[in-house]
């Protein structure tokens, strides 16, 4: 996402000018998602697709064949409302991780306002 448009989730950086608003979203953004933590998310990620497989071959195997559905159905099932479940997760996910960088650096420049 493009720095305005991210800015526009995050309303506690309106106060800021939009230079302000973009370093500090790209410092929030290194501290989740930068090399240093890189190990952290490439863990987080394959559990979190271990869980989206688990919930997937539990919805084929047991869920399905239970509810009557055909596979056709099943598979149906799958792309309109577990797939999208699991990006808005996702989504979810990332953008908490990033507001808990933000809130972070949000201090950390008020202090340095603060400071003369």
């Amino acid at each position: 996402m493009n720095a305005p448009r991210e800015a526009k989730q995050f309303p506690e950086l309106k106060h800021l000018s939009e230079d302000e608003q973009r370093a500090l979203l790209k410092a929030a953004r290194e501290d989740v998602f930068g090399p240093d933590v890189r190990l952290e998310r490439w863990r987080g990620n394959i559990v979190n697709f271990a869980l989206m497989f688990a919930v997937s071959a539990f919805f084929t195997a047991w869920l399905a064949p239970a509810m009557s559905l055909s596979r056709d159905s099943a598979a149906l099932v799958m792309l309109l409302i577990i797939l999208p479940a699991f990006f808005v997760l996702q989504h979810r996910r990332y953008r908490a991780l990033l507001h808990k960088a933000l809130q972070k650096r949000l201090t950390a420049h008020a202090d340095t306002k603060k400071a003369p």
